[in-house]
């Protein structure tokens, strides 16, 4: 079973004392990513009652299949440890989506030759 884990910010809980009703124990969490993502997510049992909306989480993508995957808050990260990672990774997405979008307006039109004309 192969494994990921991306940082998120917890944004929103779920849990029986907080929202209305449940049928469960469970909790979940609405989670913004560092790659503009948002997402609701399981929390880790032993992390429910630490978990609280702004802090930093690991989650991990366990997947089962290529198609689906099972995402769990397993970490709650220490406040300057979470800013630095998420500060680092949203860095990282910001070029990556400047360079998609300069890639994207390249005027190759000069450059390649007409469709019809190549045999």
């Amino acid at each position: 079973m192969a494994r990921a884990y991306h940082i998120g910010k917890i944004a929103q809980l779920f849990a029986r004392s907080r929202n209305g009703t449940t049928a469960d124990p469970s909790v979940q969490a609405l989670v913004e990513m560092w790659d503009d993502g948002v997402m609701i997510v399981d929390v880790h049992p032993a992390l429910n009652e630490s978990a609280e909306k702004g802090r930093y989480a690991l989650i991990s993508y366990e997947f089962q299949t290529p198609q689906m995957s099972t995402n769990t808050i397993i970490k709650i990260i220490d406040p300057e440890a979470g800013e630095n990672t998420w500060k680092r990774m949203r860095t990282f997405h910001e070029r990556r989506k400047k360079a998609m979008v300069a890639a994207q307006e390249m005027d190759t039109s000069d450059t390649l030759p007409d469709a019809r004309m190549v045999r």
